[in-house]
């Protein structure tokens, strides 16, 4: 604590008037003041003699003055040299006291940290009091700074600690003025711990037991101290110990990966691991992390058939592995090489009525069916190659590196849903979807398999009401796709013929989906072929209300999903194969073409113009001509997809115009690289970029004709049919087309009121001849004309 200023005297004297109404003349002296350093106060320092209506003396507020009180004395000029002594008038039954400033002059506002003492608040009463002889007058209270608050050390006790174990505590403090400096001012830490002095912190590893009592001080830049005891106690290290082993038993002749786990420990690999009697087993490839540690158990073919006792070095306690005799129920894994999420197949005897455990490659796995003599589940993410375990049998597994299988459809990976077995099975939502929930784990996967086994997912999908649908299914194991999020994402479909686009979803364990839009244009191919997606292109899915704000833990996979948020139609069934992220090459299936370089949009210049405005795509991977990639052009709200008109075409850069059907909305660019490869067509889709129609073609007048010339021969789908485009509320719209001699060549009614095709036939389905042809579209209700054009055919 700060030192005290001393020797203040306030005397009361004469009573002038006994009313309370009235002052009561006092003699206030103060002899022999220090400063805080305790030396006689400086000539000119200044004084104020306060009157105070309570004993309680009012602090300074940011005038100097004192909060609730009167200074008596005027605000300058009032100073001492030592000693002060003079007669008031103070208010009878009032208080009066005085404070002394150091180094304040009364002038202007006190500075922060200026020194100032005050002295005990005396009653100067009604009456005339006698000083007793030897009277010793009281002296100030504590000396304060204006404006700095008291140094207080808050730490009142300090957490125990173990020996040899990294102890780290902090004490603090409030108040005073900041840096602070702190000290051990009496007894000493335990050994082995050191004292921060400018953070406070107390560290080390303790080299000793039992409790250490000290005193630790902190000092502020304004010279005020605090102090405090403490006491640390130090207790012994807990020893570490062997607490079991997994699994307990082995087959002569195999190689089986155990798990040895502890208590107070934190192993590293580096311990050796002792088997008694050694006879036939030989250790190897030991690993360990904190409280576990690994090894393979290499068993001899003619080990003898004993319990085993396994101890490590450093720890007390043991473990007890058994050898069982080879061919008691020896296991078959199918495949034996397989990536993680592939469906394995374990058979052999003895496994038992109700599911057990399954370990691959060290890996715990959930079961998606189980019987006495056969197990089925997916490889788990963390397993290597090595043994699949179950009970006391095992049989050897590889682990293919490069990919993870999402779903084979053969039954591991998702399989249907039984009483005991993995929470995981198909799913469906929304509305639309052929089989729906209640069959369709065991109506979806049927024999129309492109790539791998004998089983694909068969979906029929119709639009009925509101946005469609989907379906999904939740995996039997949690999925670490962390390796592949920068990667691809591939799945074979044999599509449908709609027009509907796909939307891929991932959902991890915190129930976050992340999406990505499949356009029609990579569906819509011949026959089974791949589509692959970026794995930077699944982004938060905003469209669904479930989804959880978030980043998507990309190591925590529970399910996927494939939704329908357009509205188109078919009454074919569509297949869709192998869902795997990385590479994977199945050795009955088709390869899917490798080496192929990512294909990005970077740049859309300009992103926004009215229908058949001209804009620059800037980017990589597009592929050299157009005839290899294909432009899409799709409505966000409709999923339509519409035409571009191509200028120019080169591996990062595309010119062209933009669709003249396609009314004002917001749309979604993407370029499609296709490729083939052992008869398999690869289309591999870009980032999506944003472009905005401002506003679409005129709603009467000419009608819009895309491509015009057109040649109804062409092998390109996309240039083998005129798109008619007009505008219009008629509910009966009737297409005309009329030869060079005024022959009506063809005809038909729709209600589309946006645009219809021609494929250059006649109403017999014959193709017309070459030239020129009269376009008129016509309202049937009241057969007046909405729009017209002319076509050019030309079948070259």
């Amino acid at each position: 604590m700060l030192k005290r200023f001393s020797k203040i005297l306030i005397a009361v004297g004469l009573v002038l008037c006994a009313s309370a109404a009235f002052a009561t003349s006092v003699t206030v002296t103060a002899t022999d003041v220090t400063n805080h350093s305790g030396t006689p106060i400086a000539p000119g320092a200044y004084v104020q003699v306060i009157d105070s209506a309570d004993a309680n003396a009012g602090a300074p507020d940011a005038n100097g003055l004192p909060q609730g009180d009167t200074v008596i004395e005027p605000p300058v000029g009032v100073t001492i040299s030592g000693g002060f002594s003079g007669i008031r008038n103070i208010t009878a039954g009032n208080y009066v006291y005085i404070r002394v400033w150091e180094n304040w002059d009364g002038t202007g506002t006190p500075p922060v940290g200026a020194y100032y003492g005050t002295s005990t608040p005396e009653n100067v009463g009604t009456g005339f009091i006698m000083l007793p002889s030897g009277y010793n007058p009281p002296a100030f209270s504590t000396t304060t700074q204006y404006g700095v608050t008291t140094l207080n050390i808050t730490t009142t006790s300090l957490a125990g600690g173990t020996q040899g174990v990294s102890y780290s505590r902090s004490v603090s403090a409030t108040g005073g003025t900041a840096p602070y400096t702190w000290s051990i001012s009496a007894g000493s830490l335990p050994a082995g711990l050191s004292l921060n002095a400018s953070s406070g912190l107390i560290s080390g590893t303790p080299t000793g037991t039992g409790t250490s009592n000290f005193t630790v001080q902190c000092s502020d830049s304004g010279a005020q101290t605090d102090t405090q005891a403490l006491s640390i106690n130090i207790g012994t290290a807990a020893q570490p110990t062997v607490t079991g082993i997994s699994p307990t038993s082995g087959n002569q002749g195999a190689t089986v990966p155990v798990t040895i786990s502890g208590s107070n420990t934190t192993w590293t690999g580096g311990e050796t691991i002792t088997v008694a009697p050694d006879t036939g087993i030989t250790v190897s490839n030991v690993g360990g992390s904190g409280t576990s540690l690994t090894a393979d158990f290499v068993i001899d073919a003619t080990a003898p058939l004993t319990a085993r006792t396994i101890t490590v070095s450093g720890a007390q306690g043991s473990a007890t592995f058994t050898v069982n005799q080879n061919g008691g129920g020896g296991i078959t894994v199918t495949p034996s090489n397989a990536y993680v999420g592939q469906t394995i197949v374990v058979t052999g005897s003895g496994f038992g009525a109700n599911p057990g455990t399954i370990t691959v490659g060290g890996a715990t796995a959930n079961p998606t069916a189980w019987s006495d003599n056969s197990v089925t589940c997916a490889v788990p993410s963390g397993a290597t190659s090595g043994n699949v375990v179950i009970g006391a049998d095992d049989g050897a597994i590889t682990i293919t590196a490069g990919g993870v299988i999402i779903d084979d459809f053969e039954g591991g990976s998702v399989g249907s849903y039984a009483q005991g077995m993995a929470d995981s099975g198909y799913y469906t939502y929304g509305t639309g979807i052929t089989p729906d929930n209640s069959t369709i784990n065991a109506d979806g996967p049927q024999a129309s398999a492109a790539s791998h086994g004998s089983r694909g997912m068969n979906i029929l999908y119709s639009y009925t009401s509101d946005w469609g649908g989907g379906w999904g299914a939740s995996v039997s194991n949690r999925l670490d796709l962390s390796a592949y999020a920068s990667d691809t994402l591939t799945f074979y479909v044999n599509w449908d013929g709609s027009s509907n686009v796909i939307k891929l979803s991932l959902k991890d364990a915190n129930d976050v989906v992340y999406a990505a839009s499949v356009s029609n244009m990579s569906l819509n191919q011949a026959g089974y072929h791949a589509i692959q997606v970026a794995g930077s292109s699944l982004v938060w899915d905003a469209d669904d209300p479930a989804n959880v704000q978030g980043t998507l833990d990309w190591s925590q996979i529970v399910s996927y999903g494939f939704s329908y948020p357009s509205q188109g139609t078919n009454a074919n069934y569509q297949n869709i194969d192998s869902f795997y992220a990385g590479t994977v090459n199945f050795p009955d299936g088709p390869v899917v073409p490798t080496g192929e370089s990512e294909v990005v949009i970077t740049q859309i210049e300009p992103n926004a113009g009215p229908a058949g405005t001209k804009f620059t795509g800037i980017g990589s991977g597009f592929g050299n001509s157009q005839g290899q990639s294909v432009l899409v052009f799709e409505n966000n709200t409709t999923h339509t997809s519409y035409q571009c008109d191509v200028l120019s075409w080169s591996d990062t850069s595309i010119e062209a115009i933009v669709p003249r059907l396609a009314p004002a909305g917001d749309y979604t660019l993407k370029v499609i690289r296709l490729a083939i490869a052992q008869g398999t067509i690869q289309a591999y889709e870009s980032n999506p970029a944003a472009f905005k129609v401002t506003s679409g073609s005129s709603s009467t007048g000419n009608a819009t004709i895309y491509p015009n010339p057109f040649n109804p021969r062409s092998a390109d789908p996309t240039h083998n049919t005129a798109t008619i485009g007009y505008n219009t509320n008629a509910t009966v719209i009737g297409i005309y087309i009329y030869d060079a001699t005024a022959r009506l060549a063809y005809h038909q009614t729709t209600s589309d009121q946006v645009s219809t095709t021609w494929d250059g036939k006649d109403m017999n389905g014959n193709h017309v001849a070459d030239g020129l042809y009269i376009l008129r579209v016509v309202n049937e209700e009241n057969k007046s004309l909405i729009s017209k054009g002319k076509i050019l055919v030309i079948k070259q």
